[in-house]
């Protein structure tokens, strides 16, 4: 089932590379938004919505987790480095860490906020559709996948930092331990 999750951001990852014919990536445009921003933002949080909870009830099976919060808790319970996995974009020389509030006061990320305000009041959030959003919701979803599925798939913009690997211990992404192995 876990597949159908990559192949979704297999789409979505080829969506943001082509936005990037238009919009440059650069902390410049951070602040750009647009509509397109806003479909993709959705989606994202959506789906990292359904992916956080499936990794929830994998590392507790009787979890009843649906909130940004419960998906907190029981993520950083057990994985405590969660938070400084760092997601490259290299060809546009890009580092986010979208998960980094959780480790600060366990606070939940910015975008995630911006995210809910953009669902909620469009009218009035519209400009927080912007690309840095954007970005840190593409790669939280991504950085959730990874640790569902311990793995790192080739993808058109993103890869995971490996000297930042988020306590999961790989060497080189190529050749790299999962989170169980380290405990």
């Amino acid at each position: 089932m876990s597949d159908l999750h990559w192949q979704y951001l297999e789409t979505l990852d080829n969506d943001m590379d082509t936005i990037s014919r238009y919009v440059d990536f650069t902390s410049d445009n951070f602040e750009t938004y647009s509509i397109e921003f806003v479909r993709l933002i959705l989606a994202f949080c959506s789906e990292i919505d359904v992916v956080a909870k499936i990794l929830c009830e994998k590392i507790s099976p009787s979890s009843k987790a649906t909130s940004i919060n419960q998906y907190r808790l029981i993520i950083t319970k057990k994985y405590p480095k969660f938070h400084t996995l760092e997601i490259e974009i290299p060809k546009h020389n890009i580092q986010l860490k979208p998960w980094a509030e959780w480790g600060e006061d366990n606070k939940n990320p910015s975008w995630w906020s911006s995210y809910n305000k953009v669902k909620h009041n469009r009218d009035r959030a519209y400009k927080q559709a912007n690309l840095i959003n954007t970005l840190n919701a593409l790669s939280a979803l991504f950085a959730l996948l990874f640790y569902l599925d311990k793995k790192v798939p080739e993808m058109k913009l993103m890869t995971i930092n490996d000297k930042h690997d988020g306590g999961c211990g790989f060497e080189r992404w190529h050749a790299w331990r999962t989170p169980d192995e380290m405990e």
